[in-house]
């Protein structure tokens, strides 16, 4: 009986089996559909430190790729493109990538390729910057064989290699506020990264020089120096330069080679510090050695008398005036250099003479009380006017009628007009920068004396 309950099930199931078959099957004439081939053609290129793309040729009965390797931690679809892009890798590391197709049946099989991603590029820095030297260095690079540096700037060097445990080197006897520019790249083997982008420096410029005070009042000091020598090279930057009193912090930045300082203590001891600096929006700031000098203000604070103006300016001499000092029972110092100061007593102006023609000069007065004496303020510049010119030379007379005479002369260097007088003139007359003049409105058979002269801005 058993064995007919089982001879019914086997029957069962091939009848099932049967009509799947049936309903299933393809149509007459048509092929059996199976997993794609596995994809061949495999390649890499723009291979970098952290990126690489895998390159196949496409199979024809494929639907889809899936990637896997390289960082990803499972199969990843991609497009139907022939190619995917590896990121986010890790520099001189060895993957494998892994490549499938697919379509409606599934899977094909796995085809491989392996590759090592480049050496990771060298982070070049400058350390140790002085005027003439500096040590290029750049952290070690892990699987590095080797390094390779280069210079670029301010011209192209050649290509130094260098061993592994090498991470930087020194240079010396370079130019000041120079501009300096290196390229280093890691060596692994037979591979190499690429140049880093290039490191910049300038060398620190030169410290300004003669450090001088030429004003030292009881709270004010006006200081001056020379400048820093230029950086030599096309378009440099523009040295400015910081001021120090005493550890206070430097101050504010000037390309002036002058500096003002108040608000002191009278009678007090202070030390200025002076450095030069360049400011580079690539490179950075780099200052040079600070120069110093010690200064002492004076007793007492003396005002400085204020609204110099000049006035009665002649070829050789410019009449000064000022507003008294706010100080008060003073007398008053003047000069026309600077330098040299002339006692004017309290009066409120001063005349120059003696000056030379067309000469500029500015003008200058300070104010003393006993010992004491105050910084000095300065009028605007002015130029004095030109000599006046000589007097005309070789005059003639031209045609002569009954009523009129002709006037010739030379002209004078440095003349811009004539007068003439005489004839029936009733005084001097202008008659521009010309070298003749006609007299008219004489009396018939009647004797003239006629004169010239030249002038300009000087004079006559």
């Amino acid at each position: 009986m058993r064995a007919y309950k089982l001879l019914g099930s086997i029957l069962q199931c091939s009848l099932l089996a049967w009509l799947a078959l049936a309903l299933f099957a393809p149509p007459p004439g048509a092929q059996a559909q199976s997993r794609p081939a596995t994809p061949t053609g495999l390649r890499t290129s723009a291979v970098t430190q952290i990126s690489v793309i895998l390159h196949w040729a496409e199979s024809a009965d494929a639907t889809g790729y899936e990637v896997h390797g390289g960082g990803l931690r499972d199969w990843v679809s991609v497009r139907d493109s022939g190619q995917y892009t590896y990121v986010a890798l890790t520099p001189s590391t060895q993957y494998t990538l892994r490549l499938r197709a697919l379509n409606g049946n599934g899977a094909s099989g796995e085809a491989s390729i392996v590759i090592t991603t480049l050496p990771a590029v060298p982070e070049p820095v400058f350390s140790a910057v002085t005027t003439n030297s500096f040590t290029l260095e750049w952290p070690a690079v892990a699987g590095a064989t080797g390094y390779e540096y280069q210079q670029t700037f301010p011209s192209t060097g050649s290509v130094v290699s260098v061993g592994a445990s090498t991470t930087s080197v020194a240079f010396s006897n370079l130019r000041p506020a120079h501009y300096y520019g290196f390229i280093v790249r890691t060596i692994a083997g037979t591979r190499q990264s690429d140049y880093s982008p290039t490191a910049i420096t300038y060398t620190n410029p030169l410290p300004p020089s003669n450090p001088r005070a030429t004003c030292v009042a009881g709270t004010i000091v006006h200081l001056a120096w020379d400048a820093s020598p230029p950086p030599t090279i096309l378009s440099p930057p523009q040295i400015q330069y910081e001021l120090k009193v005493d550890n206070h912090p430097w101050e504010a930045r000037s390309a002036s080679l002058k500096r003002v300082i108040t608000n002191l203590s009278v009678n007090t001891s202070y030390t200025f510090q002076i450095q030069a600096v360049i400011t580079d929006r690539i490179a950075g700031d780099r200052s040079s050695t600070p120069i110093s000098m010690q200064v002492t203000t004076a007793a007492a604070q003396v005002e400085p008398p204020t609204d110099l103006q000049t006035s009665e300016i002649t070829n050789n001499s410019v009449k000064l005036t000022w507003t008294a000092s706010a100080t008060s029972s003073v007398t008053y110092e003047v000069s026309s250099d600077g330098s040299t100061w002339v006692d004017s007593g309290s009066d409120l102006e001063h005349v120059f003479s003696g000056l030379s023609p067309e000469t500029d000069y500015q003008f200058h007065a300070r104010a003393k009380s006993g010992a004491s004496t105050s910084c000095a303020n300065s009028a605007p510049a002015v130029e004095t006017l030109p000599a006046p010119p000589a007097a005309p030379t070789s005059l003639t007379t031209g045609t002569i009628t009954q009523t009129t005479i002709v006037l010739n002369w030379t002209k004078s260097t440095g003349a811009t007009s004539y007068e003439v007088n005489g004839g029936a003139l009733s005084g001097w007359t202008d008659v521009g920068d010309v070298a003749t003049y006609q007299f008219t409105g004489l009396t018939v058979d009647s004797p003239y004396t006629l004169q010239v002269r030249a002038k300009n801005d000087g004079g006559e």
